[in-house]
């Protein structure tokens, strides 16, 4: 208690700043989540002679979904006309750079043999198909 005088106190609120710092915490908590949400998720048909060889470190993934939607390296691309610019931009003066093509199971032959043809004009030379493992049954 001060008595007498007529002092200016100054001190710090925090409160404002911790309401801050609480609404930052929420906003963060939820936008996460999003973030590493793979929207380019496909289910790979089965191969029985699949390899360990690993993807060259520049290697670029071009995905097929179930619904049309194509993606080249987890960006999504709008239509054929920009997938073909995409392909093209991302393998101008690299010969040996192979595309690995992923395609979800229950596609028809149409829309792949599509996407393909596409990839070929846009200059791939080397394609490689992306399929799971089977999971081996134990007895």
């Amino acid at each position: 208690m001060d008595i007498g005088g007529s002092r200016i106190k100054s001190e710090p609120n925090i409160v404002p700043l911790c309401d801050i710092l609480l609404v930052l915490l929420i906003i963060f908590m939820v936008i996460t989540p999003m973030l590493l949400f793979d929207n380019e998720k496909v289910q790979l048909p089965q191969a029985e002679n699949t390899t360990d060889e690993p993807g060259p470190s520049s290697e670029v993934t071009l995905t097929l979904r179930m619904d049309g939607s194509l993606f080249v390296n987890k960006v999504q691309v709008a239509n054929t006309g920009d997938l073909e610019d995409r392909l093209s931009q991302e393998f101008r003066g690299f010969a040996g750079r192979v595309l690995y093509f992923k395609a979800d199971t229950g596609l028809d032959y149409a829309p792949v043999q599509e996407v393909l043809g596409v990839a070929r004009r846009a200059g791939v030379e080397r394609l490689a198909v992306v399929a799971d493992r089977p999971i081996l049954e134990q007895n």
